[in-house]
């Protein structure tokens, strides 16, 4: 409820039997309904902002209305401090915000300009009716359903695309292009994989990344492509990838390859730690301050004049503003106030009025009501770099800086902790700052508002030169900071930054065979890998073997060296087994484990999601343990394979309530789609064997007989070939005869699932089930590759 009387507008979950809160969804903007589902919560409302919720979406200009909201079912963290004036709730559990983002058009019925009413849903589906007209650009009217992941047909990918997604590909310097772009979006994926091609997209990418971040985060990325022909003509495409295969790409951009010029080292430096915008403040002249590397040009105002001399050595100018609100630049598209922050400047004053040279606002011009990830100075001249946290939270320098010369200033904030620099040294640090401000606002170049601030300056605007001003949505290390002065011209060489080791293993019988080849230097090049192999043997080579002489799991240490000398080194745990078998995978479970399923007697260690404690070993079966209901538990091993057998033996502790107990045997798995064997447990003792693509199934029976807790089904699934796949299972009580013919089949031709792929045993109990845990049991698992 909001107004009088009222102090809340979000969800909340409370004991039932003793009324004890056990967290608030501090989220604005009324909320008409809400829905348990398994570990999910899911609300129906006119939510605008979710901000005092760590992790929740901001409050946009205009107002953005999300019609259904998710959060996890336990408390995850703290609410925080109200920025608007809103009643809140700061200091209060608080459960996570997840990612769930269909659109909806409001509806007209009621006057109201609402969207959904209502939500409920079952064990499958989550359901919600009100009066929409459309949902996700689909005509959809007042009632509609979202099927949970192991249902839903996984169709719909990124967002953006064409020219609604546009790269900004330019070429300065002989024999290189810059590529640079925004992130995509996806309506239930938070994970995208980014590729750049070069001329066609039959080669493999020049570049690819993963990369996960909230919707309305506008981290930039970028890729520098060197040793190309100069004057050639080159075209790039970005494309972002889906976990379901689901693909957005843009138009391919053309670029003329630069025949000459030189890079300049200090724009290199920045480029390599990716900021959102750099304003180089170069013009000679116009009110349009260009961003070098994102899409947000900033705005200038009467009182800048340019063509001061640069700070950085390059030949680059800088502008000067005048101390007053017209000495101002300010970007020109608004976002949210990031997280995680580094603002980065040049700074040149004889003020003595001191003044703030570049911070966030939530107005473009004049005095903003919000301001703070801002960098300012006293009437001294010291330096302070402040936050608005649970208040108005500064760090400074001791020393002052209004002499007239060039100063380099970084101020950082991430994971409670506040870092600042000048001229390439840290000057102050505090960590324990509980709390950072989400509002939607503009860099501001020149001042802003300082009213309250810790030793205020006579002045909010600063009289002096200001250049190269940087903008990161991440948090710069010591030594990148170091990096970016230094390749300013100043201090000596550019400090070298350590390669990071990365490899991969796979292993047949007493061999491993290893793969380095995704060691990267982000400041150089990879020249040297040094391979240990845990038993006194040795390797070199991006890729190399080593064969043992023994059974066993060995350590494998991976040493990368780059063109500097410096190294960085990794190690990961390889299983090897002497074994004339075929078997892609077998499992017995004669061990004894507490939690987890360790490593499987073929096939490498069991990857499980969710906490280990919902896993055991125990009397020669694997365990999975499902403590609530519409819970899921799944064990998978990464083997890989277009035509597989998997036969093993599964049963349930006790009898079924509700919709029953869900046992899934996978027969490949790609990414996060996979085929399998499902076998609905129902409260009638009734089995239902289906054969299913990532939950949906293809075709299904009832088996003949009852089900009695406790006894064992042994189960065979064939998933073979590709385009299409052919599945059959069947399944007979342990002891019994196998049935002659397959009980269930079908064909099926998914893009996303005709590749190799790995095994795995997924458990699901119903959201309507009542004798939650329910402990699922497997044994003798043993996957083999079909002709």
């Amino acid at each position: 409820h909001f107004g009088a009387g009222g102090n809340l507008e979000g969800t909340f979950r409370a004991d039932p039997t003793t009324g004890a809160l056990l967290w608030v969804a501090d989220c604005h903007g009324d909320t008409y309904s809400a829905f348990p589902q398994g570990d999910v919560v899911y609300s129906v409302g006119h939510a605008h902002y979710c901000g005092n919720l760590p992790g929740g979406f901001p409050q946009t200009t205009p107002w953005t209305y999300h019609h259904i909201s998710a959060f996890t079912l336990e408390a995850q963290s703290t609410s925080t401090p109200d920025i608007y004036g809103y009643q809140d709730h700061a200091g209060q559990p608080a459960p996570g915000w997840l990612h769930i983002w269909p659109q909806f058009v409001v509806g007209s019925f009621t006057g109201q300009g609402q969207a959904g009413w209502s939500v409920s849903g079952n064990a499958d589906y989550v359901v919600m009716g009100g009066e929409f007209p459309s949902v996700n650009g689909t005509a959809q009217q007042g009632l509609v359903r979202f099927a949970r992941s192991a249902n839903a047909p996984d169709t719909q990918g990124p967002r953006l695309s064409g020219s609604a997604w546009a790269p900004r590909v330019t070429s300065t310097a002989s024999g290189t292009v810059q590529v640079q772009w925004q992130p995509n979006w996806d309506r239930d994926n938070e994970t995208l994989t980014y590729r750049v091609y070069r001329g066609s997209q039959a080669v493999a990418p020049v570049h690819q990344r993963t990369v996960t971040e909230r919707t309305w985060v506008k981290a930039s990325m970028g890729f520098t492509d060197t040793g190309l022909a100069p004057g050639s003509t080159q075209q790039y495409r970005i494309t972002a990838t889906d976990p379901f295969g689901n693909v957005a790409q843009t138009a391919w951009v053309p670029v003329t390859v630069a025949s000459s010029g030189t890079p300049s080292a200090y724009v290199a430096a920045v480029r390599a730690d990716e900021p959102v915008s750099l304003w180089r403040l170069d013009e000679t002249s116009g009110t349009t301050v260009a961003d070098l590397v994102g899409t947000d040009p900033g705005a200038a105002g009467t009182g800048v004049t340019r063509g001061a001399a640069g700070a950085v050595g390059d030949g680059d100018t800088a502008s000067t503003f005048s101390g007053t609100s017209a000495g101002l630049v300010h970007s020109t598209v608004p976002a949210n106030a990031p997280d995680a922050v580094s603002v980065e400047a040049w700074v040149r004053t004889t003020t003595t009025r001191g003044g703030k040279v570049v911070g966030y606002g939530s107005a473009p011009t004049g005095t903003s009501n919000g301001a703070d990830r801002h960098l300012y100075l006293d009437n001294t001249g010291r330096v302070f770099f402040g936050m608005h946290s649970s208040g108005l939270t500064t760090i400074n320098s001791t020393g002052t800086y209004r002499d007239g010369q060039w100063h380099h200033l970084v101020g950082t904030y991430g994971s409670g902790v506040m870092n600042l620099y000048v001229d390439g040294q840290r000057v102050a640090q505090r960590t324990g700052v509980t709390y950072e401000r989400s509002y939607w606002g503009f860099w501001r170049i020149g001042g802003d508002r300082l009213a309250s601030w810790p030793s205020r300056p006579s002045s909010d605007w600063l009289a002096g030169s200001i250049d190269d001003v940087a903008v990161y949505w991440k948090v710069l290390s010591a030594d990148r900071v170091l990096a970016h002065y230094v390749a300013s011209g100043r201090g000596g060489p550019v400090p070298n930054t350590a390669p990071t080791a990365a490899f991969t293993a796979t292993s047949a019988a007493l061999t491993a065979s290893v793969n380095g080849a995704g060691s990267t230097d982000p400041d150089g090049t990879v020249v040297g890998y040094a391979w240990t192999f845990g038993d006194g043997g040795t390797g070199t080579g991006s890729t190399a073997s080593h064969t043992y002489a023994a059974d066993g799991t060995y350590t494998v240490r991976l040493t990368v060296t780059d063109d500097d000398g410096a190294t960085g080194t990794v190690a990961h745990d390889v299983t090897v087994a002497a074994t004339t078998s075929t078997d892609l995978a077998r499992d017995a479970f004669e061990r004894s484990l507490d939690s987890g399923w360790g490593q499987a007697d073929v096939g490498g260690p069991w990857a499980l999601t969710g906490s280990a404690a919902g896993y055991a070993v125990v009397g020669g079966q694997g365990l999975q343990r499902i403590a609530a209901a519409g819970s899921t538990r799944a064990a998978y091993l990464g083997v890989a394979s277009t035509s597989t057998a998997v036969s093993t033996s599964v049963g349930v502790d006790k009898p079924q309530t509700g919709s029953g107990t869900y046992i899934s045997v996978v027969g490949r798995r790609v990414g996060t789609a996979e085929y399998a064997a499902r076998l609905k447990v129902l409260a009638t003792g009734v089995v239902n064997l289906a054969v299913t693509r990532s939950g949906t199934a293809l075709q299904s029976t009832d088996l003949p007989g009852t089900y009695v807790p406790g006894t064992r089904l042994e189960v065979r699934l064939e998933v073979t070939g590709t385009d299409p796949t052919t599945l059959r299972a069947k399944v007979w009580p342990a002891g019994g005869t196998e049935p002659a013919a397959w009980q269930v089949s079908a064909s099926d031709a998914t893009a996303g699932l005709q590749a190799a792929g790995g095994v795995g045993v997924v458990s699901y109990l119903s959201g309507a089930s009542t004798n939650a845990p329910m402990t699922v049991s497997v044994d003798d698992l043993v996957a083999v590759p079909l002709p």
